[in-house]
């Protein structure tokens, strides 16, 4: 697991794309996926990674993967 000079995780590899119409939406699907929110980062496991990205048109596209 490679990782920046000041700590950041880099994602390694992305298992799945998955889209949501809400921030609140996207929490409640990471939750049910076992994923923890530390701060901006989602955690699952040791090594599992999820981030969220807003789209232009509002929605969010939640990238799962291993890190």
């Amino acid at each position: 697991m490679r990782q920046q000079p000041w700590g950041d995780l880099i994602m390694a590899a992305v298992i799945t794309r998955h889209t949501e119409p809400t921030i609140k939406a996207a929490s409640a699907y990471l939750v049910s996926r076992g994923y923890i929110n530390c701060g901006t980062t989602w955690l699952r496991g040791q090594n599992g990674y999820a981030r969220m990205e807003r789209l232009t048109s509002g929605s969010i596209r939640i990238i799962e993967g291993v890190a």
